[in-house]
């Protein structure tokens, strides 16, 4: 995945043929977190469970309406095109933070159905045939992240080749 152009408010992308099967797949997993209300405090009460179902009640509503927006703007014909063998993704930059949002949930939702692991090593991942594809997942999704991160604040354009970088 490579930053192309840099139009306005809009970043365009190119993907080749194996990034977009994966970005395909990794969207076609969302959402992932658990349904419920989410854990905010382990001594409990009653008004961190009243704050846990308002909170569970926001997650379910936005969960909806990115999946709905990966649906009808994230297909063929709409910010992605098929341009000869690689694909052309264009997004504004408030469509990159909803894309960043998605990764960051799916990398999340992995990890949680990893256990919540604070020490997760690769090779325990690769150890557990049932945990493998949340690891993937999880690794997976970080890397659209940081590359998104990386685009939004990249130079642009961006200098020519042989230019030494500024100190």
């Amino acid at each position: 995945m490579k930053l192309v152009e840099r139009i306005e408010d809009r970043l365009v992308f190119e993907l080749g043929a194996r990034e977009y099967t994966l970005l395909e797949r990794l969207l076609s997993f969302y959402p992932l977190r658990p349904e419920g209300a989410p854990t905010l405090s382990r001594s409990g009460g009653e008004r961190m469970a009243d704050a846990a179902t308002l909170l569970g009640d926001a997650l379910r509503e936005q969960r909806v309406e990115l999946a709905a927006w990966i649906s009808s703007r994230l297909t063929e014909g709409e910010a992605l095109l098929r341009a000869g063998s690689a694909w052309r993704l264009t997004l504004t930059l408030t469509e990159v933070d909803a894309l960043l949002r998605v990764f960051n949930e799916l990398r999340v939702g992995a990890w949680t159905r990893l256990g919540s692991p604070e020490d997760l090593r690769e090779e325990v991942a690769a150890t557990a045939p049932g945990q493998a594809p949340f690891y993937v997942i999880m690794t997976l999704a970080g890397q659209f992240e940081i590359f998104l991160l990386h685009a939004l604040e990249a130079e642009w354009p961006p200098p020519p080749p042989n230019t030494p970088s500024p100190p």
